[in-house]
């Protein structure tokens, strides 16, 4: 595999055009595996931080914009990896791209030196990697990023949000929405103080431990999910001791003193004897009657769903038999052998091929890299600090 950069990797802008190219053994070797859903994945690996950012793109995209939020000399990786069998797409993405925050991923995918993309996700029963990768030496100047706004407007443009914007764009469009938001940040405060209040008003009836009161009284600093941020499994009171663990020798009818158990059934059997005029008693003799219809009625539509179901067993089970016939799997080989050809004919390392969307063939210029191309001329991401 060859990543092709556009530019002085010297002196590099924040955004850069990269394009790849595949060698004939490696196309083979795709083929030999049976690789489904192929991604090249890149990662910037960033000077003198544990910080990185990565990438998922497609193989057949054929070239991709890497936006850099540092500057200094970086290293860019690349390798080619894919599903196997019937993995999902969603099961490649979730190990490459997942994050526990906004700034770790989820999955550790570098060698120890981070020199490397490690083949240790991707060489099991469900993802594939090719053995070799390529990398790029970027070095991007401080001076090279975009000037930032003044303070005072970045102050008043970025109010309200958590994190600053990533690029000139992104603070376009927050400075345009600043004379819309601005006037209904003080009703906002309002309005999330009182459902904060509320939601720390149904934790303490349901008797959890651990609520953050703190995320109340600040709305601009804390999400309004930090409220029951540290909530475990464990954090009721009712179910489980101090120590964290299930009060096992609790009489099970105690349950019955549920906080918000009792109060959705004395609520609701109040607005029923207020609806029908009739006593508590009368109202559960009148709620048997009524209930036996719905049961009935549920039985018989789990029995429809369940033979529907065994209809749709054996319907598969003779698509199954259809599909094994020598006919059907030729016929199958064949066309999983002309996709390799095409991706290695579309993907060849030959002279002449360069980063730029002009210079895809027709078909691969799609309006995705068109507006890619566009936001790196005019969306150019700030340094981070």
């Amino acid at each position: 595999m060859k990543l092709i950069p556009s530019g002085n990797l010297e002196s590099a802008d924040p955004v850069l055009k990269v394009r790849w190219c595949l060698s004939r053994s490696e196309a083979m070797r795709l083929r030999e595996n049976g690789a489904r859903n192929i991604h090249i994945l890149l990662v910037i690996v960033y000077e003198g931080t544990d910080l990185e950012d990565r990438q998922l793109v497609p193989i057949d995209r054929m070239m991709t914009f890497l936006n850099f939020r540092r500057p200094g000399n970086h290293l860019v990786l690349a390798k080619v990896v894919w599903t196997v069998g019937d993995t999902s797409k969603e099961r490649l993405e979730k190990v490459a791209l997942e994050k526990a925050s906004r700034r770790i991923y989820e999955h550790n995918i570098l060698d120890h030196n981070r020199t490397e993309i490690s083949s240790k996700l991707f060489g099991g029963s469900l993802l594939g990697c090719l053995p070799y990768g390529a990398d790029l030496d970027i070095s991007v100047p401080i001076d090279h990023f975009p000037k930032e706004p003044p303070q005072w407007l970045s102050t008043l443009v970025n109010a309200g949000f958590k994190y600053p914007p990533i690029d000139q764009c992104s603070f376009r469009r927050r400075a345009l929405l600043a004379p819309i938001r601005l006037p209904f940040f003080g009703l906002w405060a309002v309005i999330t103080t009182i459902i904060r209040s509320i939601i720390v008003m149904v934790l303490l009836l349901r008797g959890m431990r651990h609520i953050n009161y703190g995320a109340v009284i600040h709305p601009w600093s804390e999400d309004i999910d930090d409220v029951s941020r540290n909530l475990r499994r464990n954090s009721s009171w009712f179910q489980y001791g101090s120590d964290g663990c299930r009060r096992e020798d609790r009489w099970v009818f105690l349950y019955l003193l549920y906080p918000p158990l009792d109060l959705l059934i004395a609520f609701v059997l109040t607005v029923l004897c207020f609806h029908y005029h009739a006593s508590l008693l009368a109202l559960i003799w009148m709620l048997m009657k009524v209930v036996w219809k719905p049961i009935l009625f549920l039985t018989i539509g789990v029995g429809a769903i369940r033979y529907l179901g065994e209809l749709s067993g054996q319907a598969e089970r003779k698509r199954r038999i259809r599909e094994s016939s020598r006919e059907f799997r030729d016929a199958k080989e064949r066309a999983r052998i002309a996709e390799y050809d095409n991706l290695y004919k579309l993907l060849a390392c030959r002279p002449g091929i360069a980063p730029d969307v002009e210079n895809l063939p027709s078909e691969h210029r799609t309006i995705r890299l068109r507006f890619l191309d566009l936001k790196a001329k005019v969306c150019r991401p700030y340094a981070a600090h």
